[in-house]
């Protein structure tokens, strides 16, 4: 829809009145303190590559934006599109972009994205490692099949794969969708995910 009703009517509206960095307008990324964390809620979208299909953040604002809101923190990060690769095995240019010099300096404690349309929890064993807990959070919306070339790989904690089920041919070899809900206490996260039957 390129992006308008994001930037003309969810940022347009009085309920996002906040200014944005040294009081400019509303960005289309943000930050959420709570306690000892700060979310960090990215646009690698609006400079995205390859048809939008590339996440890129490469604008002189983002970078300095995280710096600044990380400070001290303990991070989680949201971004539209994947900073590693399905499987788990390479990071794509948008990690460096988020954990670069001047942006994070650092990786994150854990990283939600959604560009995959599949639900993906990352073992230890991908390229995230242990410091950062990557998870595809994309089984959402536009209905998937079993993504079948993620079963047994060692980089693969858990993936989306429960069959839909619902009596018709069409279906057949759709999953479930769901989603993921966080829940922060006392400086500890807890993580829960849920398919469409609850």
């Amino acid at each position: 829809s390129g992006a308008n009703d994001y930037y003309n009517v969810a940022l347009g509206s009085g309920l996002f009145n906040q200014t944005g960095p040294n009081g400019s307008q509303p960005t289309s990324y943000f930050s959420i303190d709570y306690g000892n964390w700060v979310i960090l809620g990215l646009d690698s979208a609006y400079n995205a590559t390859s048809m939008y299909m590339d996440g890129v953040i490469n604008d002189p604002y983002q970078p300095a934006f995280m710096a600044q809101a990380s400070a001290g923190k303990n991070v989680i990060v949201l971004t539209h599109h994947n900073p590693i690769d399905t499987v788990g095995q390479n990071k794509n240019a948008l990690w460096n972009d988020v954990t670069g010099a001047n942006a994070l300096n650092a990786e994150p404690q854990m990283w939600y994205w959604g560009h995959i349309h599949n639900g993906i929890v990352y073992s230890n064993e991908s390229v995230c490692g242990s410091t950062t807990k990557g998870r595809c959070i994309g089984n959402g919306s536009i209905p998937i099949g079993n993504a079948q070339w993620l079963e047994n790989q060692s980089t693969v904690d858990f993936y989306t794969n429960a069959p839909l089920n619902d009596g018709t041919p069409n279906n057949a070899l759709r999953v479930k969708s769901g989603f993921c809900i966080l829940t922060i206490t006392n400086g500890v996260i807890s993580e829960a995910w849920y398919d469409e039957d609850g």
